[in-house]
């Protein structure tokens, strides 16, 4: 059983106060007189009421009919308080509670501890006088109730190692001290105490146990390599095993593909829905420089999109679009020279190009029927492949294969000629998908999970990326 964390700590107090007015002072004249600092599990009342007394420093004189504040902290994440509030004549606990101090200046406060183990704060603030101060409070973890796992999900170098901090959890998912033990239950994987080395490329899994109560921690042991992707405020690169997360480019970008060479990525910025001032193609260095590619002397009713590097470098394919003109295939050099559009017979239009590894041909599929074509470059013929039906297309850095999305979202291979085609996981992908290098995998967004997951074209093997999110049109190199 794995239990999530509450987010914050939280109090729910109850208020004695009865109100008067004087001389601006510091926040050393609200004392409290018992209750600060204790220390109790979750949910649990205090069994000492937070006595807070109300005086001017300088002469011990109490602060009587004052009005006085108690204020809930929010937590760190901004989604829930730590402290809530409740007046003696209500049982609804509020986040600001107002009322006033009596004729010797105290309040007396009832301190019910919440559900998140940690430090609790509340805030007692007289706003006439311009008096603040903070009473703090221990939460620790209630009943033992589950196995908090740790990590949930993650990606770890065939080889490597990583650190397991299982824990038994209460109610509320606060870790206690409990002892846990931990076992490979599938995977290639050995452990040493809390230490799991994943010992070659494929799927572990560990349990974790502790009080009768067990938990499980999911690895990917994954090949190396480091990914591009689009993320909502532009594109950043990672190592497959989540390490070394860099952002590069601060601007909207949708399609994102790595140059051969590993020294800069070409993205379009015309993904998702995305309207930019400027939509031309475009690639940034991994050191953040940005170059166009599209020589266009005109962009009105211009974008650019898709774009596709022939495996050896030596150009880059993609669809210009016109308005009222449809799409057609261009290609241009990494340097912007040569950029032209690319002769085709009877273009029935373009989209999801992929070039082969030479660059002699182009995978595509048709607008509207969304058939799979083949350009063959230099005659400018098209040929539709097996009749198949797709939606995006890739082909792979050796040749042999192509993979394409179909209508419901799964993904398929099949060989340049039609023949073959096989199945490539169960799930729908979304239609930004790649190649590894050597072609063995093909990375992509799984849509229900938003996962990227590595997907075998040799085995069943599909390997999550359990760290990522929220990322799009991953590339590998």
């Amino acid at each position: 059983m794995a239990l999530k964390p509450v987010l914050a700590a939280a109090l729910v107090f109850d208020i004695a106060c009865a109100g008067s007015t004087g001389p601006r002072e510091t926040a050393s004249n609200i004392q409290f007189l018992a209750g600060n600092h204790q220390s109790d599990t979750i949910q649990a009342t205090l069994s000492q009421a937070l006595v807070t007394r109300v005086a001017y420093a300088a002469t011990g004189q109490p602060v009587v009919h004052q009005v006085v504040q108690f204020i809930s902290v929010a937590d760190s994440a901004g989604t829930s308080a730590e402290a809530f509030s409740t007046q003696l004549t209500s049982n609804y606990p509020q986040e600001f509670t107002v009322d006033t101090t009596d004729a010797s200046g105290k309040c007396v406060v009832t301190i019910t501890l919440g559900p998140q183990a940690g430090r609790a704060r509340l805030v007692v603030k007289v706003p006439a006088l311009g008096f603040v101060d903070t009473a703090v409070f221990t939460v620790t973890a209630g009943r033992p109730a589950g196995i908090r796992s740790g990590p949930a999900d993650t990606a770890v170098y065939a080889g490597h190692t990583a650190t397991l901090h299982s824990a038994v959890a209460d109610r509320f998912g606060n870790p206690r001290t409990d002892p846990v033990t931990y076992a490979v239950a599938s995977g290639p994987a050995t452990l040493s105490g809390s230490t799991v080395t994943v010992t070659a490329i494929g799927r572990v899994m560990i349990t974790a146990s502790g009080l009768g109560f067990q938990g499980t921690t999911h690895l990917s042991g994954v090949p190396t390599g480091m990914i591009a992707g689009s993320t909502d405020s532009g594109i950043a690169v990672f190592n497959l095993d989540g390490s070394g997360y860099k952002k590069i480019l601060k601007a909207p970008a949708g399609t994102v593909v790595w140059a051969p060479s590993g020294t800069s990525i070409v993205f379009d910025q015309t993904q998702g829905n995305i309207q930019t001032a400027a939509p031309l193609l475009q690639s940034v260095t991994l050191g953040g420089t940005v170059s166009v590619l599209d020589n266009s002397t005109s962009t009105t009713g211009l974008y650019d999109t898709w774009p596709t590097y022939a495996a050896n470098g030596s150009w880059i394919y993609y669809v210009k679009e016109l308005q009222g003109s449809g799409s057609s295939l261009w290609r241009v050099h990494p340097d912007a020279s040569n950029d032209a559009v690319v002769s085709m017979q009877n273009p029935p239009g373009v989209q999801y190009p992929s070039a082969s590894p030479d660059g002699s041909q182009v995978a595509y599929i048709v607008p509207g029927p969304g058939t799979l074509n083949i350009l063959d470059v230099s005659t400018g013929v098209s040929t539709n492949i097996g009749g198949i039906a797709g939606y995006a297309v890739s082909w792979s850095p050796t040749g042999n294969l192509i993979v394409y999305q179909t209508g419901s979202g799964t993904l398929m291979t099949v060989h340049p000629d039609g023949t073959g085609q096989t199945p490539l996981g169960t799930a729908a992908y979304s239609q930004l998908f790649s190649w590894s290098p050597d072609g063995k995998w093909v990375i992509a967004v799984n849509q229900s999970t938003s996962k990227v997951e590595l997907l075998s074209v040799t085995s069943n093997l599909i390997l999550p990326l359990g760290y990522t999110g929220r990322i799009a049109s991953p590339s590998w190199h």
